[in-house]
């Protein structure tokens, strides 16, 4: 399966790294010249300058052959037009970073096929390992009531 990644922050690099070794096709696009030639040296992936919020660019990279487009900037807004504009132009899946939670409702009803809110991920993460640690703190305070 091919999946474009955008943006080559942190982010994308994480994805990068625990994509390409499951099989998946990569290709990432960035706007910053030297990022671009920072991943294409480690990585082997294609590798594009561009602009998700510029249609010229998204038809060059024929955005409409990817399964995935991953919208992975630190720029909510431009994660959110970015990924309308690849679905304009045929994306399958766009799946869009957004900090905002009030946004990513929006962008879902606009369209984008997923959102991932880090804050909201976060906080049920957080929110598993305190029951997790509850459960397991209620385990041994019975366990040293029956001793």
């Amino acid at each position: 399966m091919k999946v474009l990644i955008v943006g080559a922050g942190t982010f994308g690099e994480i994805l990068i790294k625990y994509l390409k070794p499951n099989g998946y096709e990569i290709a990432v696009m960035d706007v910053d010249s030297q990022r671009c030639e920072d991943i294409s040296n480690q990585y082997d992936i294609l590798v594009l300058k561009g602009d998700v919020t510029d249609m010229d660019d998204l038809n060059e990279i024929k955005v409409k052959e990817y399964d995935f487009l991953i919208t992975a900037t630190g720029d909510s807004e431009k994660n959110i037009l970015g990924g309308l504009l690849a679905k304009e132009l045929g994306a399958r899946c766009v799946i869009a970073r957004i900090h905002d939670p009030r946004l990513s409702k929006i962008a879902e009803k606009l369209s984008i096929t997923h959102t991932i809110c880090p804050e909201i991920v976060a906080v049920e993460k957080i929110l598993s390992i305190v029951k997790m640690e509850n459960v397991s703190y209620n385990k041994r305070k019975d366990f040293d009531r029956q001793r």
